[in-house]
């Protein structure tokens, strides 16, 4: 079976390793995210959208917090910032294109890390 894995790094010192979440076709970066909330430990996922489906307030497991506003979550995927928007299957109904930066392949590894945001 092909698989992608996910590091949760809280740049604290902690981070989740995620290393065997199953890889399909068509799996989106937000989709791994959510499988390894199926995955024990499994964390605590919450995310807005605005109108068009990308995702707005990205939380794990309660971070940023409201204590944190600065920071928000900066992804990689094997080893190179992903520069695009996060998406639901409702912004790729808006912009189908987005969908291609936003897919997995097996084998990937996806970083997700709490950083200080860029655009204050």
């Amino acid at each position: 079976m092909s698989t992608v894995s996910l590091c949760i790094d809280y740049n604290n010192g902690v981070q989740k390793h995620f290393s065997s979440i199953p890889w399909k076709e068509d799996l989106t970066i937000l989709d791994a995210v959510a499988a390894s909330t199926n995955i024990p430990p499994g964390m605590a996922v919450g995310f807005g959208s605005d109108r068009s489906g990308h995702v707005l307030g990205l939380v794990i497991d309660g971070m940023p917090s409201e204590a944190t506003p600065t920071l928000d979550w900066v992804v990689s995927i094997n080893a190179k910032r992903f520069e695009h928007r996060l998406g639901t299957p409702t912004s790729f109904g808006f912009f189908p294109d987005e969908r291609t930066a936003n897919l997995l392949r097996p084998g990937d590894h996806v970083v997700m890390k709490l950083d200080v945001k860029t655009d204050l």
